[in-house]
């Protein structure tokens, strides 16, 4: 590991006696920190030497941080008094970000004029720091209320209070308690929430009366929830199981007859017969022979090769699972000569489709 020195003493730099910095780790050691504070404050005055510090240093300055009193036991008469405010600062939460990163001068409080007044004295400082902290108490909730649900109207003529943020948290606690053991990531808190705000709108809207604006949002709330699958759409209700609706649909399908159960053996064959075996394709065998020895002359064709006059035996699909008729209808015997396919083999009498078809037919129907 590279060894880092401090850049104005030269000690060695640790974890102990050095600070992390968001844009990496402290090129000077604690103790020197403190010695360029007060550098800055020998010839500039306290306060702003601690603006320039977090500006050297990349640190976020928080003027409410500061004790309002500068005298004996304020800011101006502590010890190590940049150390302090370090302290003070990670203390308050403000050293990291919610994501983890840590923050940066750029974070807090940057614009020189507006934190000391034009003349930069300790005065207008402490002036700040006062008027701040009045307008931070007379805003609604708490700081991590208004940073999570915003400062935003709930809906129009529905500004926020401090009694709405805490409606909120205790809506988003009751939606969230159905996640137990779960983990939340950021889009579905971000979807509760939005959903919360929504449903104390519809408090809102019930409450002065407006039937139209209620059902809007009831639903724009079921709309987000079924986008993000937070609930389960067009779920249909489960229906109570009847018992003779059951045997009824069992006797249809032939595995019970007059309400009692088939034995092993039926069972199979009325699964085989009525599920396996049953046609599937409404035309005979011989259409599809026909239509393969079609597809051969149209490649010999272009091979320039002698026609077939009859289908090879390897070629011919065999109707292995009864999926295929029998016996030819009069229907399909018009559609067979309006496509212009005459048959391969026909049998004997009306039938026009394959001898072994027609045989399986014939057992068929015997059985």
């Amino acid at each position: 590991m590279e060894e880092r020195r401090c850049a104005k003493c030269g000690i060695e730099l640790t974890e102990e006696n050095s600070y992390e910095r968001a844009d990496g780790i402290s090129r000077y050691c604690v103790e020197c920190e403190d010695r360029i504070y007060m550098e800055f404050a020998e010839s500039n005055g306290y306060s702003i030497a601690l603006w320039m510090a977090c500006a050297k240093f990349n640190v976020r300055l928080e003027p409410l941080l500061i004790p309002e009193d500068f005298g004996t036991d304020g800011f101006a008469y502590r010890d190590s008094r940049w150390s302090w405010y370090n302290e003070a600062l990670y203390d308050s939460g403000k050293y990291v970000k919610e994501n983890g990163e840590l923050t940066g001068f750029k974070d807090g409080a940057t614009m020189l004029f507006r934190i000391f007044g034009k003349e930069l004295t300790e005065k207008d400082f402490s002036r700040y720091c006062r008027v701040e902290r009045e307008r931070m108490a007379k805003l609604p909730g708490t700081e991590e209320q208004r940073t999570k649900w915003g400062t935003m109207p709930i809906w129009k003529g529905f500004d926020v209070s401090t009694q709405v943020y805490d409606e909120l948290d205790r809506a988003y606690e009751a939606r969230t308690s159905q996640y137990k053991g779960q983990t939340i990531t950021d889009q579905i808190e971000m979807t509760l929430r939005r959903v919360c705000k929504l449903a104390l709108a519809m408090d809102y809207l019930q409450s002065i009366g407006d039937a139209h604006g209620l059902d809007k949002v009831q639903k724009s709330i079921d709309s987000i929830m079924a986008s993000e699958q937070l609930r389960k759409k067009d779920e249909k209700p489960v229906e109570a199981l009847r018992l003779d609706a059951l045997v009824d649909a069992m006797e249809k399908a032939g595995v019970m007859e007059e309400g009692k159960l088939l034995n092993c053996e039926q069972t199979i064959q009325a699964l085989e017969k009525n599920f396996i075996c049953k046609p599937k394709y409404h035309g005979t065998i011989d259409v599809v022979d026909q239509s393969i020895m079609d597809m051969m002359n149209s490649m010999r064709a272009n091979a320039d090769l002698f026609m077939l006059n009859e289908l090879p035996e390897e070629l011919m699909v065999e109707d292995t699972y009864g999926e295929f008729d029998g016996i030819e209808t009069d229907d399909q015997r018009k559609r067979r000569k309006y496509a212009g396919l005459m048959p391969l083999r026909p049998a004997e009498g009306e039938t026009k489709c394959r001898p072994d078809t027609q045989e399986k037919a014939s057992d068929t129907q015997k059985s």
